[in-house]
């Protein structure tokens, strides 16, 4: 869309990511009826002057169902990153409309746009997400919600874009989503013949965050004229399996609708991913921990061969009295020995207050065949214990 279109580290936040069920597999299977999963990724959603999204959640499940929202507004807007939302309780076998204004702290002054992703913040039922993005004479356009392990670690591919120079003036404007992971990724145009057009459109992306490319064509260094039938394809260059999402929308002029083509690659053979949860009661972070420890219960992952563990967990921290700066994240420990309690990603340092509030952790590790704890860790390098925690919830990824 050529108009411009961090609940912030909830409990929850640990399925906002790129991965998510076992049903799920390890590359884009793009839009099918098998489309419910305990995190639901939606790749665009906007709310600005022109355009406006909705967004529907339904609840299969024969019991009710909290979900967790997380919004961030993409790099290419006013204030970049994740806005604190508000949880969704879905009734059993029923849906839930919404605007994401309406659960979510955005400014209404300035345009917003960028990914939500929705999840059930216990980690155990599936739901199912939609949403509609159109303008204010009604065009526009529908984005599934995608189970958030469909995203490719593989280059994918949007195809069917134009650009046309007489009326309705097609563009096509692409955009860049990371999940868990930082990533680099490179684009490239190719036309029905699989010739690159122009040059090759390279980046780079911090987790959760998002780019928009306005007219593709024009920042690839496409030669002048009119396109169609011409394919981008997305490749992600960060070495390890870190998916990252591509998709690009294509807008006319006239009523200034548009339409969504998520990028796509081919669907694997096998499904190879295993989902193993944590969940339970935190433990006391004492004074001086110097050193990482596992805040509750762990998953207990094992990989045949070497492999990869991508974990996203979150838990609730709070003290009796004052506050202390803290060092939260998700970790993994060789059983074998045992080893030592190791960071995976990058932890976050915190401050921890009286008021019980959610912290979020992420990141990935290439490892050796061996059996491992994976769980929320944190370190406390002040004097004063952390010591009215509630709990932590999370779950790693296994990928051999």
């Amino acid at each position: 869309m050529a108009v411009a279109m961090n609940s912030f580290r909830k409990r929850g936040a640990l399925a906002a990511t790129a991965v998510c069920c076992a049903l799920a597999a390890g590359t884009a299977a793009g839009q099918t009826a098998f489309g419910s999963s305990t995190a639901i990724v939606f790749p665009l959603t906007a709310n600005t002057a022109t355009f406006t999204s909705t967004v529907t959640i339904f609840n299969p499940n024969p019991a009710p169902v909290t979900v967790g929202l997380n919004y961030y507004d993409a790099n290419n807007t006013l204030a970049p990153g994740q806005k604190p939302c508000t949880d969704i309780v879905v009734a059993a076998n029923s849906s839930v409309e919404f605007g994401v204004p309406a659960q979510c702290t955005l400014d209404p002054a300035v345009a917003h746009f960028g990914q939500l992703i929705a999840f059930d913040t216990a980690s155990t039922s599936q739901i199912y997400g939609y949403s509609r993005t159109q303008n204010t004479a009604g065009a526009g356009f529908s984005v599934e919600g995608f189970p958030s392990a469909n995203f490719a670690t593989d280059p994918t591919n949007a195809t069917g874009l134009k650009r046309t120079a007489a009326a309705p003036n097609y563009q096509t404007n692409c955009f860049v989503g990371a999940q868990a992971d930082p990533v680099t990724y490179d684009i490239k145009l190719f036309d029905g013949a699989g010739t690159q057009l122009g040059t090759t459109v390279s980046g780079a992306l911090n987790e959760f965050e998002q780019v928009r490319y306005l007219d593709i064509f024009t920042v690839a260094n496409a030669p002048a004229g009119d396109y169609e039938n011409v394919r981008a394809e997305f490749t992600q260059t960060t070495p390890g399996l870190h998916p990252m999402i591509g998709f690009c929308t294509v807008q006319e002029s006239v009523s200034f609708g548009a339409d969504f083509r998520i990028a796509k690659a081919p669907t694997p053979a096998t499904i190879s991913i295993e989902t193993i949860p944590w969940q339970g009661p935190m433990t006391t972070l004492f004074s001086n921990t110097l050193a990482y420890i596992f805040m509750g219960p762990t998953a207990t992952a094992t990989l045949p061969a070497t492999g990869n563990l991508s974990a996203y967990g979150s838990g609730s921290f709070a003290r009796q009295t004052g506050t202390q700066q803290i060092t939260v994240g998700v970790c993994y420990q060789n059983q074998s020995g045992p080893g030592p309690i190791l960071a995976m990603g990058s932890p976050t340092t915190v401050t921890v207050t009286t008021v019980e509030t959610s912290q979020f952790g992420s990141g990935s590790a290439t490892l050796p065949a061996g059996t491992y704890n994976v769980g929320l860790c944190a370190t406390n390098n002040g004097a004063g214990s952390v010591n009215k925690n509630g709990n932590t919830s999370g779950f790693v990824l296994v990928t051999p």
